[in-house]
């Protein structure tokens, strides 16, 4: 089972990246049971020339969030939503990692079962490793930026400011810093 760790910043407090994500999370699981949601391989990356992106429809479970010192996990499974035996699953944690106030790693770290056992798991040995990292560091990217746009939301807006207190008389300027920034896989 190989592991996977990938990561994407956002500029944005953590407490707030972390509501915000389990809020994108809550919407995606539901709507993952309905086909609304896939994981997407870039062919054109695996040197395949003239062959689009395959896209396939995933189920996404959800585990009970959890806090531990400053970091907020959730536990994720991802499986084909159909001919499960053809297509890997994974599974592991969304991490949200403080990296300074307004700063936060959301992080991807699990494991993924290559399928038809031993012939599977040498077919991802050579060319199919590529194409499962692949998958889930766009999963992961269209998730960063789900996340960046919920925080943009009236409702996490709100959360973000009543969780600053000026000191009485000072200006209070709320600037939108909810970029992202990707930098390469970890691990």
């Amino acid at each position: 089972m190989p592991q996977v760790i990938l990561s994407e910043t956002l500029l944005s407090n953590p407490d707030v990246v972390s509501v915000a994500l389990l809020r994108v999370l809550e919407h995606l699981a539901p709507a993952s049971r309905h086909g609304d949601v896939g994981l997407t391989v870039p062919l054109a990356a695996l040197h395949l020339p003239g062959v689009g992106d395959l896209s396939v429809p995933i189920v996404l479970t959800l585990g009970e969030p959890s806090i531990r010192a400053t970091e907020r996990s959730i536990p994720v499974r991802l499986k084909a939503r159909a001919s499960e035996r053809f297509f890997p699953r994974f599974s592991g944690v969304l991490r949200v990692h403080p990296v300074a106030e307004h700063r936060a790693d959301v992080m991807l770290d699990g494991r993924y079962t290559p399928p038809a056992g031993l012939l599977g798991a040498l077919a991802d040995a050579t060319l199919l490793r590529s194409a499962a990292r692949l998958s889930l560091r766009a999963f992961l990217g269209r998730l960063a930026d789900e996340v960046a746009r919920e925080i943009e939301t009236p409702e996490v807006l709100a959360y973000e400011r009543s969780r600053v207190l000026p000191e009485s008389g000072s200006p209070v300027a709320y600037a939108r810093p909810h970029e992202r920034q990707a930098h390469p896989d970890r691990g």
